[in-house]
């Protein structure tokens, strides 16, 4: 496939916060929970969680978008209690360093008319996110789903359901915590990391090189096909940061080098044991839990 091609590809996430609630103002969207506060400063619930989302994934190569009026009603505090600073100066910060963009200011909006619970909807996120997922295109290929927290949204088995005008009825799935994001994510992501071998870490336990001066290259303990369907579901700990996997068959981490593909993410990689380089170089019981459920 060209690169030019395989370079539109991409993964979207769309965040919704909580808004404020009074008499006074309208939800930007009839499914967006509303928060009130005793003019205590504190943070409105939900937003926590959504950040903490977006920090721990920063590794991976995800286009974030918000949309501005969800944004309005976050902030509206700060239009009526100058003494309410935080909202604005927490959730402004982490948008600009994680270049997070208005979706509405980036795109045209989709003036189909949904239904969600009685409720006429034009211009909304969620069905938004859903003609971004379903996006009929030869050149570009999205994947896009929400992220919120429970408090931010109400939910129906985390999932937004609306129908058309006509009566199709449409899901837009709902990420609500890291491991709902991670699942989504390991499945979805575009493009897909690829692993590259590297013939001195030999394959399956055997025909690692000797390298001068350094000893023995580190072992791939399976095969390199495996070792692809590992790499989807690795994690990092930063921006563009090398990958670990923890292989229970093996017990043992394996460590996947980042190659810096500008196109598509590739990585080699080999196994390593408490005590080695790289080894902990992330949380070790934390990468445990998190991929426990889909060890391969």
């Amino acid at each position: 496939m060209p690169d030019s091609i395989i370079a539109k590809y991409s993964t979207e996430v769309y965040i919704l916060f909580p808004e404020y609630s009074d008499v006074y103002r309208k939800m930007s969207a009839p499914y967006v929970k509303g928060y009130t506060f005793d003019f205590e400063p504190y943070s409105p619930p939900g937003v926590k969680e959504i950040m903490d989302v977006i920090d721990f994934f920063d590794y991976e190569r995800i286009d974030y978008y918000y949309d501005s009026k969800n944004l309005d009603g976050l902030y509206y505090p700060n239009e009526i209690l100058d003494e309410y600073p935080f909202i604005d100066t927490m959730i402004r910060s982490t948008i600009t360093q994680m270049d997070i963009k208005d979706w509405r200011t980036i795109f045209k909006e989709d003036d189909s008319t949904f239904i969600w619970q009685g409720n006429a909807l034009r211009g909304d996120t969620c069905a938004f996110v859903h003609s971004r997922e379903n996006l009929d295109s030869e050149s570009v290929k999205v994947h896009a789903t929400m992220l919120s927290s429970e408090d931010a949204m109400i939910l129906e088995d985390k999932k937004i359901i609306m129908t058309r005008e006509y009566g199709e009825e449409i899901h837009v799935a709902v990420q609500t915590s890291i491991e709902d994001m991670y699942k989504w994510i390991c499945i979805n992501r575009l493009p897909q990391r690829r692993f590259d071998v590297d013939d001195k870490h030999g394959e399956n336990g055997v025909g690692a090189r000797s390298i001068p001066g350094k000893g023995t290259a580190g072992k791939l303990l399976c095969f390199r096909t495996h070792a692809q369907e590992l790499l989807v579901n690795a994690i990092g700990k930063g921006r563009e940061s090398d990958l670990w996997y923890y292989d229970f068959q093996h017990e043992a981490v394996l460590y996947f080098e980042n190659q810096y593909e500008i196109v598509q993410p590739a990585f080699h990689g080999y196994h390593v044991h408490p005590g080695e380089d790289n080894y902990d170089q992330v949380e070790i019981k934390r990468l445990m839990k998190l991929q426990a459920g889909l060890h391969l």
